[in-house]
């Protein structure tokens, strides 16, 4: 099997999250080795997370939401156009022990609907699950 990633998504409530089942169930139909969690953190911790989470060599990246999109903007980091201009990252990136920050929030919000518009409710579905993917796509380099 392939180098191990680690992975995860960090809110908080986070227990709803179906991304872990998401990318684990891609992770094992792609063969790649993939530990990704959902992890509950509370606002006063996030930073501390963030700190602890990519000292470890394997943490390739994490999907935030709610309530860390805005906090995450503020990590010491490279922060893409898109996330600086609306203040708020949904994915962090590690890659040569240096932080990416990232928003795919605007392209997500474009794409999905008309997507719907366009496609059968199933292709619609598949595609929104490719479009929640595309950080985890991203940081593994597929």
């Amino acid at each position: 099997m392939s180098k191990k990633f680690k992975l995860g998504v960090i809110g908080n409530p986070i227990e709803h999250s179906l991304s872990p089942f998401i990318h684990s169930r891609f992770a094992r139909q792609e063969n790649i080795n993939l530990d990704y969690q959902a992890y509950k953190v509370n606002e006063d911790g996030f930073h501390s997370f963030i700190n602890e989470f990519f000292a470890d060599s394997l943490a390739k990246g994490l999907n935030v939401t709610l309530p860390f999109k805005k906090p995450a903007a503020e990590i010491e980091g490279t922060i893409s156009d898109e996330a600086k201009q609306i203040d708020a990252v949904n994915t962090i990136s590690q890659i040569n022990n240096k932080l990416f920050l990232d928003s795919t929030d605007g392209i997500g919000f474009i794409e999905i609907p008309i997507c719907n518009i366009i496609n059968e409710r199933a292709h619609s579905i598949s595609r929104s699950v490719l479009i929640s993917s595309s950080s985890t796509i991203t940081l593994l380099g597929l």
